[in-house]
């Protein structure tokens, strides 16, 4: 069944203090009532956002990720961690459909593995990279733009290429430019993506994940890169993204600062399996979690350095 319904989009974000990244405060806009068509949640009560359950990807004879099962509840911040080549970001790749997975993964009771990857990005699950992967040539409003193709379809591009707008496009700028303020972006608006801090190229990105409009948001390494100020932000970011819209987060992430302290759910994984799943106070004293952060041979740390990565800092 769709309806109509109206929408307020987005709050308003203000920066506090100077400098790239510093502080935000919010405030709601009411500049970005309008009516919109959405499918109505068929998610039944007490039923998580997404299900996964035996999810399996293998690539010829190497089985990257097997036999995975975990639940992410809506409104909530579940995150993957876990070693290198854990299968972590192929997880995310499968969600996003950029993989194929056998298995079983229902979003708001539609099954996932079945739709094609632009149809996944439009029943709202928006998605940010390692790598960024922004059109460097683009202005970042342009990029933000193209986050809401999926849901106003290829106009959005044309636009960028300078072809004539129509009602729905001017509309779509007016939501991005707005999404830039939230994010303390408005006055990078019109400069090249690529010639743009990798701070504020960061931000871009979440930016046009949040263009899509999502209920779950799959974000890999956010703070990659980043220092130990920005990564703060971006955590208080995050929490706010949550806590605002109502948005679940799937986070992967090897800033355990970050995790443990930003968290409701870690799902840990090794070698493509799941070794345990809990509360981070759960998570952080589990033997085998201890055991597969240890590692073997001249890699080995000792129990007190396992305890120490994986208790939230101030």
């Amino acid at each position: 069944m769709r309806l109509p319904v109206l929408v307020k989009v987005y709050p308003t974000w203000s920066r506090i203090g100077n400098g790239d990244t510093v502080g935000y405060r919010t405030g709601w806009s009411d500049t970005l009532m309008e009516s919109v068509v959405v499918e109505e949640p068929s998610v039944a009560q007490g039923e998580p956002l997404l299900a996964a359950r035996e999810v399996t990807i293998a690539f010829g004879g190497l089985r990257a990720v097997d036999g995975l099962s975990f639940d992410v509840p809506a409104g909530t911040i579940v995150s993957l961690i876990g070693p290198n080549g854990a299968g972590k970001t192929t997880v995310l790749n499968s969600l996003s459909g950029f993989v194929r997975a056998r298995g079983s993964v229902q979003f708001q009771g539609i099954e996932l593995l079945k739709q094609p990857a632009h149809r996944r990005a439009s029943l709202g699950i928006g998605r940010t990279f390692q790598n960024l992967q922004l059109f460097s040539d683009m202005t970042l409003l342009e990029n933000v733009l193209t986050g809401q193709h999926a849901r106003l379809g290829g106009n959005v591009l044309l636009d960028a290429l300078r072809f004539p707008m129509v009602a729905a496009e001017r509309r779509a700028r007016v939501e991005a430019m707005e999404l830039l303020r939230y994010l303390g972006l408005e006055r990078y608006a019109d400069r090249r993506a690529g010639a743009l801090p990798f701070g504020i190229q960061k931000l871009a990105g979440m930016a046009r994940a949040l263009a899509v409009r999502p209920t779950l948001l799959l974000l890999d390494e956010p703070a990659a890169g980043l220092n130990r100020q920005e990564a703060s932000t971006l955590g208080e970011l995050i929490g706010e993204l949550a806590r605002e819209f109502g948005l679940a987060v799937l986070l992967v992430e090897h800033n355990m600062r970050l995790v443990m302290g930003l968290s409701d759910h870690l799902v840990v994984m090794a070698e493509g399996r799941k070794l345990t799943e809990g509360t981070p106070a759960e998570v952080r004293r589990d033997p085998a979690v201890i055991a597969a952060y240890l590692g073997q041979g001249e890699h080995a740390v000792s129990d007190q350095e396992v305890q120490n990565e994986l208790s939230p800092r101030s």
